[in-house]
């Protein structure tokens, strides 16, 4: 499911191209489908989470009627996801100086950043 993340990534930067600005719309339209399929569909992983991160802050910006602000829902979404693989407890380092050590490292380094991350959202978030 890296696809998810590399889709908002990739609709967020391409905000920023000025070459091609029709290319936002475009790139834009899937994250935007997809955000509400893949939990239909039970998928859950870090990545979905961090993507729903990204799609979160992409939707901070001023919208018509509050009514049609969907940001709430999306961190609630990533909020939910992220309580799911249990990114709020702790996980102890193994600091193993082997490629697999190294590995686990990282990915206990990106789950913490991860929910610092809900962490921060969910408390500076207002309605």
């Amino acid at each position: 499911m890296r696809k998810d993340l590399s889709f908002a990534l990739c609709a967020i930067s391409s905000k920023s191209y000025t070459l091609r600005q029709e290319l936002h719309q475009q790139l834009a339209e899937l994250p935007q489908k997809l955000k509400f399929s893949v939990p239909a569909k039970g998928y859950q992983s870090l990545e979905i989470v961090q993507a729903y991160l990204l799609l979160t802050l992409l939707g901070c910006m001023a919208v018509e009627r509050h009514e049609c602000d969907k940001t709430w829902l999306l961190l609630g979404m990533a909020i939910r996801m992220a309580t799911d693989l249990n990114l709020h407890r702790k996980i102890a380092m193994t600091r193993q100086d082997t490629p697999e050590g190294r590995a686990r490292d990282k990915e206990v380094h990106d789950r913490e950043r991860t929910w610092l991350l809900c962490f921060a959202l969910d408390r500076s978030y207002v309605i």
